[in-house]
Protein backbone atom coordinates (compact mmCIF):
# COMPACT_ATOMS: atom_id res chain seq x y z
CA UNK A 1 0.00 0.00 0.00
CA UNK A 2 0.94 3.70 -0.47
CA UNK A 3 2.49 5.30 2.74
CA UNK A 4 0.43 8.10 4.22
CA UNK A 5 3.35 10.66 3.58
CA UNK A 6 3.00 10.44 -0.52
CA UNK A 7 -0.68 10.89 -0.43
CA UNK A 8 -1.48 14.69 -0.85
CA UNK A 9 -5.27 15.95 -1.28
CA UNK A 10 -5.53 19.82 -3.04
CA UNK A 11 -8.04 22.16 -2.27
CA UNK A 12 -10.18 22.44 -6.07
CA UNK A 13 -10.12 25.82 -7.55
CA UNK A 14 -13.72 25.46 -9.24
CA UNK A 15 -16.38 26.25 -6.61
CA UNK A 16 -19.32 24.30 -8.60
CA UNK A 17 -17.61 20.72 -7.86
CA UNK A 18 -16.82 21.57 -4.57
CA UNK A 19 -18.34 18.39 -1.84
CA UNK A 20 -19.24 21.36 0.67
CA UNK A 21 -21.42 23.31 -1.82
CA UNK A 22 -25.06 24.81 -0.98
CA UNK A 23 -26.53 22.84 -3.84
CA UNK A 24 -25.05 19.40 -3.08
CA UNK A 25 -26.70 18.87 1.04
CA UNK A 26 -23.16 19.22 2.25
CA UNK A 27 -21.67 16.41 4.86
CA UNK A 28 -24.25 14.24 2.83
CA UNK A 29 -22.78 14.18 -0.32
CA UNK A 30 -18.76 14.57 1.32
CA UNK A 31 -20.20 11.17 2.76
CA UNK A 32 -20.87 9.37 -0.77
CA UNK A 33 -17.76 10.78 -2.22
CA UNK A 34 -15.34 9.79 0.66
CA UNK A 35 -17.11 6.05 0.43
CA UNK A 36 -16.90 6.02 -3.33
CA UNK A 37 -13.06 6.64 -3.00
CA UNK A 38 -12.51 4.16 -0.45
CA UNK A 39 -14.31 1.33 -2.68
CA UNK A 40 -12.52 2.43 -5.90
CA UNK A 41 -8.75 1.94 -3.36
CA UNK A 42 -10.10 -0.88 -2.57
CA UNK A 43 -10.77 -2.43 -6.39
CA UNK A 44 -7.07 -1.01 -7.59
CA UNK A 45 -5.40 -3.05 -4.83
CA UNK A 46 -7.36 -6.06 -5.54
CA UNK A 47 -6.60 -5.23 -9.12
CA UNK A 48 -2.94 -4.92 -8.77
CA UNK A 49 -2.36 -7.78 -6.49
CA UNK A 50 -1.66 -10.32 -9.28
CA UNK A 51 1.16 -7.51 -10.32
CA UNK A 52 2.47 -7.62 -6.97
CA UNK A 53 2.72 -10.45 -6.60
CA UNK A 54 4.48 -11.21 -9.63
CA UNK A 55 7.06 -8.48 -9.09
CA UNK A 56 7.67 -10.25 -5.60
CA UNK A 57 6.33 -8.36 -2.85
CA UNK A 58 7.81 -4.72 -4.16
CA UNK A 59 8.18 -1.90 -1.89
CA UNK A 60 6.68 1.35 -2.44
CA UNK A 61 10.15 3.25 -3.38
CA UNK A 62 11.27 0.84 -5.60
CA UNK A 63 8.48 1.49 -7.40
CA UNK A 64 9.35 5.47 -7.35
CA UNK A 65 12.79 4.68 -8.37
CA UNK A 66 11.45 3.12 -11.74
CA UNK A 67 9.70 6.54 -12.54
Amino acid sequence: QVPLENIKVKKERIVSISPNAIASSGSVTSECVTHATVKACEELLKRLEPVKQAMNEPTWASGESRV
